[in-house]
């Protein structure tokens, strides 16, 4: 009798390989659960639902005195008093989101986008003057679009006479050379039964390219099986014999293509905005977003960028000035879809920058007494203790060591910037395509270049996130990276510390649209150091304990189950706050685990599939006997004996104990693999080890 014993799963999920050829230890699915310090798999807690909030609020931040909301208009009667709120007012505009929120002082200082898309600063609650989006605009609505469906071709043929003798006979009919009767056939002696024995003989009769037939009377109709238009203007040709006659043949007609509605081309004051044509994804705000995405990933001169909200796309310059004005946007589409020009077809609103103006930034952080904020190329740092001022020369009281620099300028990228974040005593300056570290001084004619790391950086400025003592993560094209010192001169070096899941993440990236990646988030579970990384409607989660070698990813759903009840929501907002984790998703708040008592449990599932083992034999066929393990809580245990069919399984017990001092769990099965699967069934559980018994060939993974 041999064992396959697995002692700990300290590799957490691992999808760089086949199941079959993954080693134990690892998890090829690994749900809604987490790699523990003692190597167990451990269910997540539940996900309950805090607050309800009412419409017309936004975001979600923390100060000392409890969490936060933001909104445009006064504060809503019907929110909780529990909940902190923010008005951040430019003018008539109302509040969409917030880009980036800081820390100073223990204020807040946001950046703000309004419906129109215009960006705004306010800090604790008021607006930045400094700040001014003077950047012309032009709006392009989605009306609406339709698919035209695609139709098949037809023709007719009908039957015109005939006595019912063999000597009647059609012997062949064809559409422009293909055989489609097969064999011949006798006149029954009437017209109608004949027509529709002919059809009978042509539906039997399987041809390339097949047609269908349909009797009504005499008249026989073909239609093509395959819709479209490469049918129309086929012939129909027969041969008979006696006095079977055919007649009024008609040519194949009425074919059509589907037809997709497609924006074309696009241009602004005739220079072309739009990478490529964008195609109907099925709906106007798909569509809008689809555009926006468009005009993002296109680099022209001058520069646009775009954003979606609601069905209508908001292109702005990416300078400011009145020369902006006054660029005619121009299309062209293909199918059926309808856009507007709501604002007009011109680029408006354009305006000239003050002497002590800038255009605002996206992203700001808090160092060592001062802001730093990303706008375009050009890092901005305020004044010491002055987060409202921006300009540099100032001498006064909270004036003194503001300015800017265009880190372009010392580099070949022209990448905007997209995140910032503390490394070491420098500034690590993110693109989408490098990442930069800056030396910072309270003299703005000491901040300089440090490093570059070139062919890496990212588009999601919420992912960046400190952890620990020398590592920033962040979300690349390609995966999940770290920022890490690479020798005691703390050079930084980028390192690839999600390789077990880079290819679902770079794949679940490359799905989302722009306003998507703008919401994922990275942070850290304060209760037990884990780093989140917020995509929607999943989380992946990563367990480090370098004491016990537990380096370790799984996966949570955004979802609650309350009994039956399972209710998934997409991420928008997510942050720590008093040790917990709260998520905003729509208009609610959830906390994880829950903010009060015990740490709260659901009907949610774990899920953790071990790889398909083999005992390092993976050619030897061997009898499966049973499965001892080691647990908590409440589990279903199924088994899977094809490695080419890994999803196959038949569940072979329930667990509520430890098995090892009792009888083990029966399994019964011939194969070269063998690979276990264990479902939690709600509440608190773990799965620390388990056996597989067998006989054959005798190793261990």
């Amino acid at each position: 009798m041999g064992t396959i014993h697995i002692k700990e799963m300290t590799g957490g999920l691992d999808a760089r390989r086949l199941p079959e050829t993954t080693p134990g230890g690892v998890l090829i699915r690994a749900d809604n659960g987490h790699i523990t310090r003692g190597g167990e798999f451990e269910t997540r807690a539940a996900f309950v639902k805090e607050f309800d909030l009412p419409a017309g609020t936004v975001g979600l931040a923390q100060t000392e005195s409890g969490l936060l909301v933001f909104g445009s208009g006064t504060r809503p009667g019907a929110l909780s008093p529990f909940i902190r709120y923010q008005r951040l007012q430019s003018g008539s505009k109302t509040l969409a989101r917030i880009r980036d929120w800081e820390l100073f002082s223990g204020k807040i200082y946001a950046i703000a986008e309004f419906t129109d898309g215009a960006i705004a600063h306010f800090y604790n609650g008021v607006e930045v003057p400094t700040w001014q989006d003077a950047r012309a605009t032009v709006q392009l609505r989605v009306e609406s679009g339709s698919v035209t469906p695609s139709q098949q071709a037809t023709a007719q043929f009908t039957v015109t006479g005939g006595a019912g003798e063999v000597i009647n006979t059609v012997t062949s009919i064809r559409v422009s050379g293909t055989e489609i009767l097969g064999t011949p056939l006798v006149h029954t002696g009437d017209n109608a039964t004949t027509a529709a024995a002919i059809a009978a003989r042509i539906n039997a009769n399987p041809t390339t390219p097949r047609y269908l037939a349909a009797a009504a009377g005499s008249v026989v109709t073909l239609t093509a099986e395959r819709p479209g238009t490469a049918a129309n203007g086929r012939t129909i040709t027969f041969q008979t014999t006696g006095n079977f006659a055919l007649g009024a043949a008609t040519t194949f007609s009425g074919g059509v293509n589907e037809i997709v509605p497609r924006l074309l081309t696009l241009s602004i004051g005739g220079v072309r905005a739009l990478r490529q044509a964008v195609t109907w994804p099925g709906s106007a705000a798909a569509m809008a977003e689809a555009i926006a995405e468009g005009i993002n990933d296109l680099s022209s001169n001058p520069e646009y960028s775009a954003i979606a909200r609601d069905g209508t796309v908001f292109i702005h310059t990416n300078e400011a000035g009145t020369a902006q004005n006054g660029r005619t946007l121009t299309f062209t589409t293909s199918g059926t879809i309808s856009l507007s020009t709501p604002a007009g077809t011109d680029t408006a609103g354009g305006a000239e920058l003050g002497a002590t103006n800038f255009l605002p930034a996206d992203v700001v952080l808090t160092v060592r007494e001062k802001l730093y904020a990303g706008s375009g190329t050009n890092l901005h740092y305020s004044a010491i203790q002055g987060p409202t001022y921006w300009q540099a020369g100032g001498t006064g009281a909270g004036q003194i060591g503001a300015g800017f620099t265009n880190v372009a300028d010392s580099n070949s990228s022209p990448d905007r910037i997209t995140a910032l974040a503390r490394y070491f005593d420098k500034l690590a300056v993110f693109t989408g395509d490098t990442v930069q570290t800056w030396f910072l001084d309270p003299d703005p004619d000491l901040v300089v270049q440090s490093q570059v790391l070139e062919n890496t950086g990212t588009d999601c400025p919420r992912s960046v996130t400190q952890f620990g003592d020398a590592d920033i993560f962040y979300l690349d094209t390609s995966g999940l990276r770290s920022l890490r010192a690479r020798d005691s001169s703390n050079a930084a070096a980028s390192t690839d510390i999600g390789v077990p899941i880079d290819d679902i993440l770079s794949a679940k990236l490359a799905a989302m649209s722009a306003s998507q990646r703008q919401r994922v988030v990275g942070l850290i579970n304060p209760s037990d150091k884990r780093f989140w990384l917020v995509m929607g409607r999943e989380i992946f989660v990563y367990s480090y304990y370098p004491n016990s070698k537990v380096n370790a990813w799984t996966r949570y759903e955004a979802a609650s189950t309350i009994g039956t009840v399972r209710t998934e929501f997409d991420i928008e907002d997510a942050i720590s706050f008093d040790r917990r984790v709260f998520l905003r998703a729509g208009n609610a708040i959830y906390c994880y685990g829950g903010w009060s008592g015990d740490v709260a449990y659901d009907a949610t599932p774990a899920v953790a599939w071990l790889p398909m083992l083999d005992a390092d034999a993976p050619t030897a066929e061997k009898d499966w006997r049973g499965v001892d393990a080691a647990i908590t809580g409440n589990w279903t245990v199924g088994v899977s004996f094809d490695p080419n069919q890994p999803e196959t399984q038949d569940d072979i017990a329930n667990l509520t104990e430890t098995t090892y001092g009792l009888r083990r769990i029966a399994m019964k099965g011939r194969s070269t693999h063998v690979g276990l699967r264990f479902v939690s069934r709600g509440g608190p559980a773990k799965l620390s080890a388990l056996v597989i018994h067998f006989e054959g060939k005798v190793n261990e993974d």
